[in-house]
């Protein structure tokens, strides 16, 4: 990818082109930028605001993300997995369905109320994350640490106790029922004969 600006600082941008992506940005504003489907191989964000922006499909493979805050964004199957540094980041109201974050230290991190369908936590430290008010419809844990974790208000999710390391973690009911229903064999009951 080739960059027609170095470093942008302290600027605002709305309806963004491809085009004018830039290798850096500090303390930038985006608003209802369309980077989907994008390759931002290498692009570096650090204290920046995404609002209403759609990063669905993006190509993140080496990007940095650093002390960011998304707002009411699109990231439909992003893979967070490929990038070179994720720290610190807050996501607000965003739909994140089919995003993996599959073996990433996410500790602090908030997804408060955002849709996170189908997403891949797998072997991931969700330790004092904030997932309340989350739908997390179809969301895989398996050998993930959710020590301290915040999942008040969070729905459709389906945790194995046996499988995650959950103490500590924040559950509200009904949907805390699915922890010690996933404990719970249910087998037929035998009929005596006479």
């Amino acid at each position: 990818m080739s960059f027609i600006f170095q470093e942008k600082e302290g600027e605002t941008f709305s309806q963004l082109e491809a085009a004018e992506i830039a290798e850096s940005y500090v303390a930038c504003n985006f608003k209802s930028c369309n980077f989907q489907s994008l390759d931002l191989k290498g692009v570096e964000f650090t204290e920046c605001v995404f609002e209403s922006c759609n990063f669905s499909l993006s190509d993140l493979t080496n990007v940095s993300l650093g002390h960011c805050e998304f707002k009411n964004c699109k990231m439909l199957a992003s893979d967070f997995s490929r990038l070179k540094s994720f720290r610190d980041c807050r996501f607000l109201s965003c739909i994140m369905d089919g995003a993996n974050f599959s073996h990433m230290n996410l500790t602090y991190f908030s997804f408060k109320e955002s849709r996170l369908r189908d997403v891949n936590f797998e072997a991931s430290n969700l330790q004092d994350c904030n997932l309340s008010d989350c739908d997390l419809e179809g969301a895989v844990f398996f050998d993930t640490k959710l020590q301290k974790a915040d999942l008040r208000g969070a729905t459709s999710y389906q945790i194995s106790p046996t499988d995650n390391v959950i103490k500590g973690a924040y559950f509200s009911l009904p949907e805390a029922m699915v922890l010690l229903l996933s404990l719970i064999h249910i087998s037929e009951p035998t009929r005596r004969t006479p």
